[in-house]
Order: C-alpha cells, then sequence, then structure tokens
C-alpha cells in the first residue's frame, strides 16, 4: 500500500507555500552515483509550467552533481518521516 496520493499539478505548489523542509536527489551524469540531501529553503516561482527553487550551497556535494547531471528531485516528505529526513540532512553523501 502506497502512502503517496496524486496532487494536481496545478495546486503543486500547496506542498511547498507553507515551507517544509524537502528532499533533493541527484544523480552524476553517467547515474552511477546518487545522493539525497534535505534543504530547508524552497520556494514555489512560477505556476505554469510549475517551477520551484532551493538553495543549496556552492561547497556541497548535491550541488555539484545537480550541476554535473542538470536535474533534480523534489520530495515533501510526510510527518511520520521527520526521523529520516533529519538523519538526510545530518550526513554528507560525499565520499
Amino acid at each position: 500500500m502506497s502512502h503517496f496520493r496524486p496532487v494536481a499539478l496545478e495546486h503543486a505548489s500547496r506542498l511547498l507555500n507553507h515551507g517544509p523542509t524537502v528532499l533533493i536527489t541527484s544523480r552524476s551524469r553517467d547515474g552511477a552515483k546518487r545522493n539525497v540531501m534535505a534543504a530547508a529553503w524552497s520556494m514555489p516561482v512560477e505556476f505554469s509550467p510549475p517551477r520551484i527553487a532551493i538553495v543549496v550551497d556552492k561547497g556541497a556535494h548535491s550541488r555539484q552533481m545537480i550541476e554535473e547531471s542538470g536535474a533534480f528531485g523534489i520530495c515533501v516528505p510526510a510527518a511520520m518521516f521527520i526521523d529520516a529526513t533529519y538523519a538526510v540532512g545530518s550526513v554528507s553523501g560525499a565520499g
């Protein structure tokens, strides 16, 4: 059973408007390396097409992977994942 509930694209910005910590996924250009980070700063910037802005420090491993691949994913974790979200935000994927 999935814990995910579909959200209509035109309402997706509502998931970010209250300022949740989100999970940002990234990968290397060849897809061999993958990473996830917690990000406290994200916001919707356009509704059609839907676009978001995230803040990732220039020294962060995730930023290097995002710049290399040109893509990232975003997940809005439910409250039940607070411990996992905290853990992701407490370690580095570099190395």
